[in-house]
Parts: structure tokens; sequence; C-alpha cells
């Protein structure tokens, strides 16, 4: 089995104002694209507030260590968003560890 099967993109996030000065949060890919990860999903669960029912997910995503990668950028994985919660270098720093999570309407 191959170690990092996933492709994923590392995003930060812009702020703009618009035309009625407010302000607009767009995600924009960084130069990182095509990173080899290895995406396992952890846990779930569903919240339900007034009419509307979201999944929670919680994923764990491995990449070779690289500087830069912070817990205020998302990764986009196919059509999945997975905000980064926790970036944890492994013992050995060859790896990082992004503890994520995703919402995703039900």
């Amino acid at each position: 089995m191959q170690q990092f099967p996933h492709r994923v993109t590392l995003q930060v996030k812009t702020t703009t104002k618009n035309d009625f000065s407010e302000e607009e949060v767009t995600w924009v890919d960084t130069a990182l694209k095509k990173i080899k990860a290895d995406v396992k999903n952890l846990s779930g669960r569903e919240t339900k507030d007034s009419d509307q029912t979201q999944n929670f997910i919680v994923v764990s995503v491995r990449i070779r260590n690289r500087p830069g990668v912070s817990d205020d950028m998302r990764l986009k994985h196919g059509d999945r968003k997975l905000r980064i919660m926790a970036v944890l270098p492994d013992p050995t720093n060859r790896y990082l560890d992004l503890k994520c999570e995703e919402w995703t309407d039900g």
C-alpha cells in the first residue's frame, strides 16, 4: 500500500473589501499544490441548529514536513475543504500531522 495515496493543495485566506466596505474572505491556492498526503477520517457527528443539519468530520492528514504550514490555512482535497486546526510535527521531524475539520450540510 502506498504511504501517501492522496493529493492535497494548501490554501491561504485573503480578505478584501467589497463595494459596500464589507470584508469578503476568499481562499487562494498556494504554490504547494498536489502535495502527497495520507488523509484519514477519524470521527464524525451530526449537529442540528434550528432546521438545519450539519455533519462535522474530524480528519487527520499526514504530509512530509515542509516550512510555512500553519493553522490559519486549509487544505483542498478534491471537493473537500479541510480547515487546519493544529500542525503537529512527528518526533523525527520528517512528517507533519495536520488535525483538520470539515463541515458539511446534511
